[in-house]
Order: structure tokens, then C-alpha cells, then sequence
């Protein structure tokens, strides 16, 4: 995906970063769109926190996402595919950070050993590209998928997963056009 997603965006006939997003999540959003939870009364509680939990999934996907572009026009597929994987160890340092929860030590020492690992990985400046700005906004992308997989897990139990997802690409289609249209 990472090396399909830096060629997209660096070759002749290149999109910019705004554009790709919006042409992904548009079809991702058309596909789900029988999914839609129901606007009009009866709408109910489960439809409402599937507006407000999709809405706030897709504002964590739209950033990750668009971090993730915008990173790889500085960064090497490679390492961008690397760095992004670090969402899922940053989740418990997030969760005991930002939501109180208790993380157990097991997963605090393999979260610390594949932050090192990353580290050590992605920092060595093989391949003649040093660290940059674009391993920033990698790291920063991660950290968005890291709180979207935190929040998930807050919705996922009490509403349709099908309806969630679906506005959850919706948003991040809206997000990414409006991105498009804001640097036209």
C-alpha cells in the first residue's frame, strides 16, 4: 500500500495527497452507503452514536490518512510503512495517557521493545535518505491510527459495525474534499 500510495503521488501524471484521499474515500463511502444509519425520526440512540462515533472515527482515519500522504512525498515507502505500524504500539501508552486505563505489564514491555526496535530500524539513514520531516508525519500518522483503534473500541460494542464503518468513510470523504477544494 505505502510504495502504491508514494508512487501515486510522486509520479508523472502524479495526484496530490487531498485529491488521492478523496477519490479513496469517495468510493469507500459509495460502497458502504446502504449502510447509512437512518436520518430521519425514528432515528434512536444506536443511530445517533453511529453518526457520532463514525464522525469522530472518520476525523482519526482523515487524519492518519492524510499525515500518511503528505509524509511520503519527504519519506521512503519503506520506512513510512514501518513507522506507521507503530499505531498499535502507542495504544497502550495512549490509553493509560489519555483514557486512565490500565495497561498490563506485558504489554508495556513489548510495546517498549518494538518502539526500540522501530527505532533502531527506521533511524539507521539506510538507504541514503536520513530521518526528515517525512518520518515525523509518519510517526504522527500512527498516532492518529493509534487513537482511532482506541476509540473504536469505545463504539464497536454498542453500535453496527456496517452502519459505524459507513459513516466513518463518508466523513473521511467530506474531510478530504473539503482538504481538496481548501488548496484549489
Amino acid at each position: 500500500q505505502h510504495a502504491l500510495i508514494k508512487d501515486v503521488l510522486s509520479g508523472a501524471d502524479a495526484l496530490d495527497a487531498a485529491t488521492l484521499n478523496a477519490l479513496r474515500f469517495g468510493l469507500a463511502a459509495l460502497c458502504f452507503s446502504p449502510w447509512l444509519p437512518k436520518v430521519l425520526p425514528p432515528r434512536g440512540v444506536r443511530a445517533a452514536l453511529e453518526w457520532r462515533g463514525g464522525a469522530e472515527l472518520g476525523f482519526w482515519l482523515y487524519l492518519g490518512f492524510c499525515l500518511q500522504a503528505v509524509g511520503l512525498l519527504y519519506t521512503t515507502a519503506q520506512r513510512s510503512g514501518l513507522l506507521l505500524y507503530l499505531n498499535v504500539k502507542l495504544v497502550p501508552f495512549f490509553a493509560l495517557a489519555l483514557f486512565g486505563r490500565a495497561v498490563p505489564l506485558s504489554a508495556w514491555l513489548s510495546a517498549l521493545a518494538a518502539l526500540i526496535g522501530t527505532g533502531l530500524v527506521a533511524g539507521d539513514g539506510a538507504g541514503g535518505v536520513p530521518p526528515n520531516v517525512g518520518d515525523a508525519l509518519s510517526v504522527a500518522a500512527a498516532s492518529a491510527s493509534a487513537m482511532f483503534i482506541l476509540r473504536l473500541e469505545t463504539f464497536a460494542s454498542v453500535t453496527d459495525p456496517k452502519s459505524l464503518n459507513a459513516v466513518c468513510q463518508l466523513g473521511v470523504f467530506v474531510l478530504s474534499v473539503a482538504w481538496a477544494l481548501a488548496q484549489a
